[in-house]
């Protein structure tokens, strides 16, 4: 008898007679030896930092997905991974919006639905979103309000994440930000890197 056997085997007698189901019963005794911390591969904040790409692209997360914004730092894309599965239980909601944002640091946003049919009441600053009669696809119209300053690349790959997470019915009207928009003092040039407040 092979002494790499299971021994005594746990098999039925008729399989234990044959080659092929101890080598198995062999195979899955040695399983139990591995380390658990190299197998357990999604475990993000321990996982060999060179792995993380592959993960990446099983979860697909390449592409317009937001692992580019991670800007290639490891905290930065562990942190990302192990968020990215509660997003994607979230896709296509309101709710994954918002975590997007959480996730790239930007903080808490202002989402705005539906653009027709407000009242002057006060309520709205009519700033070009709302309207007071509207049509009947402007129901389906959003924007994101963020307090955080975004450069014109940011806010272009914002666009193209939201593309991918939101609801699809849902169309972004723009995104505005507030709190830290860009005054005249030589901050930023002239050169398309900022906007004024609105993407």
């Amino acid at each position: 008898m092979d002494p790499r056997f299971v021994n005594p085997s746990l098999l039925v007698p008729p399989m234990r007679r044959d080659a092929h189901f101890r080598t198995l019963e062999a195979l899955n005794a040695q399983t139990s030896l591995l380390p658990v911390e190299k197998v357990v591969i999604y475990d993000f904040s321990t996982v060999e930092a060179s792995a993380l790409p592959h993960l990446a692209e099983q979860l697909n997360c390449f592409g317009d997905l937001g692992w580019e914004l991670c800007n290639g730092d490891p905290v930065e894309q562990r942190a990302y991974l192990a968020n990215v599965i509660a997003i994607k239980r979230l896709k296509g909601t309101p709710h994954s919006i918002r975590e997007i944002f959480r996730l790239l640091g930007l903080g808490e946003v202002v989402i705005d639905e539906g653009r027709g049919g407000k009242a002057y009441d006060g309520t709205w600053t009519y700033d070009g979103f709302p309207v007071y009669d509207g049509r009947w696809r402007d129901w389906a119209v959003y924007r994101v309000t963020v307090d955080a300053l975004l450069t014109t690349h940011m806010a272009a790959r914002i666009r193209a994440l939201l593309a991918k997470w939101a609801p699809a019915r849902d169309h972004l009207w723009e995104i505005r930000t507030t709190g830290n928009q860009l005054i005249y003092n030589a901050f930023a040039n002239y050169d398309g890197t900022y906007n004024y407040g609105a993407y």
